[in-house]
């Protein structure tokens, strides 16, 4: 199967720089990483979905997936460094950059994604890279939804939920299968005060 990217705004790169710029002047994890600034690799949009475990534990599918923002993916010569996350106006423009984040997912998606845009396809059909994130059961998922009649293809990424393997291919409904018992856990009502 194909991947493809979805348009990306044309001021997005240079909302991504400018925030990189300003992350360089201050101290954090990431500034001292961030001494080459024009030298970083800004690549791959993506648009980042979250479902909630209300919609798992309820039975909904992708379809309840909520849009959050355009994501972006940095890195340097070596290394991702870090995922960007993009606010947009309703005419497609990016407005904000919302968070540089430099969690342990951010490579292994990234790796993750250039092993599926680098494989020989061969299935003719087209999908589109997306995120999905349900922080409730702790996933983080490349999704590939696919444009064409077909069934979309999911890919947790590591660490990922019990029951589920890192950079397997799974079906939409084969991962909320293994998800649901998780979400109602997470949303049933406590009485006793504990946290699920």
């Amino acid at each position: 199967m194909n991947i493809r990217f979805p348009t990306e705004p044309t001021n997005g790169k240079q909302l991504v720089m400018a925030g990189l710029q300003r992350a360089a002047t201050r101290t954090s994890h990431l500034s001292h990483r961030l001494t080459s600034v024009h030298a970083l690799d800004v690549h791959s949009p993506h648009a980042i979905y979250d479902l909630g475990a209300e919609d798992i534990a309820s039975g909904h599918g992708l379809d309840a997936a909520t849009w959050l923002s355009l994501g972006y993916l940095v890195k340097d010569d070596q290394t991702h460094l870090a995922a960007a996350e993009l606010q947009m106006d309703p005419d497609g423009k990016a407005v904000l950059l919302s968070s540089l984040q430099y969690g342990f997912h951010i490579e292994p998606f990234a790796k993750l994604l250039d092993l599926l845009t680098q494989q020989q396809a061969t299935d003719p059909r087209f999908s589109e890279a997306r995120l999905l994130r349900c922080a409730a059961v702790g996933l983080f998922a490349l999704w590939l939804k696919c444009d064409e009649s077909g069934s979309d293809t999911l890919y947790p990424v590591a660490p990922a939920p019990a029951g589920l393997q890192p950079n397997q291919a799974y079906t939409a409904a084969d991962l909320l299968a293994v998800l649901m018992p998780l979400a109602r856990r997470r949303t049933a009502p406590k009485t006793d005060g504990t946290v699920p």
